[in-house]
């Protein structure tokens, strides 16, 4: 898999999906398998096609992603999810997103552990592409569906669980706003 040949690294990853195998091997071997198609999420933001087909392949790969990339991991899907605003004569709304990626995203979000749930935080706060979209209350309102989702998980450490609450509450939109700019 470290060899670098991408013929050889594509079928083993694909036998290793398979199998649920991506749990057994070594962190830098995972390493060498996520971090590609995130970079791809990233780089792929709204272009659709790009986003519905790299989603598909990140949700083949399962949830055992290396601690140094889960941040990323969890912007690039963050993003992809919310979309942004937009005006089109073709299209009869202003809220752009992947329709074929979003419940994709949505199921990974549900799979979120711990760490998973303080990176989406993190991301929320430090993002500076995702604060700028998350003015657009369409956009913001995306956000709130992923928080929620997250939100239902049990036994969430109550300083996540409380800026998660802040984030779906609909009253407290501008204490919101204030606690991401500081």
């Amino acid at each position: 898999m470290l060899s670098g040949d991408s013929k050889k690294i594509s079928y083993g990853t694909e036998f290793l999906t398979k199998l649920d195998g991506l749990k057994h091997v070594s962190n830098t071997t995972r390493k060498v398998i996520f971090e590609p198609a995130i970079k791809q999420l990233e780089e792929s933001l709204d272009d659709w096609d790009k986003e519905v087909e790299i989603v598909i392949k990140l949700e083949h790969f399962g949830l055992n992603i290396p601690e140094e990339l889960i941040t990323k991991y969890v912007s690039a899907l963050t993003l992809t999810y919310v979309g942004y605003k937009g005006y089109s004569t073709y299209f009869q709304r202003s809220n752009f997103y992947s329709d074929a990626a979003s419940p994709i995203v949505k199921r990974l979000f549900e799979k979120f552990d711990d760490r998973a749930a303080q990176a989406f935080i993190e991301v929320i706060k430090t993002d500076l592409k995702l604060k700028n979209r998350i003015q657009s209350p369409g956009q913001l309102a995306r956000l709130r569906n992923l928080a929620n989702i997250l939100l239902n998980r049990v036994g969430l450490r109550e300083d996540v669980k409380d800026f998660l609450e802040l984030v779906t509450d609909e009253t407290k939109t501008d204490e919101f706003y204030r606690n991401i700019r500081s």
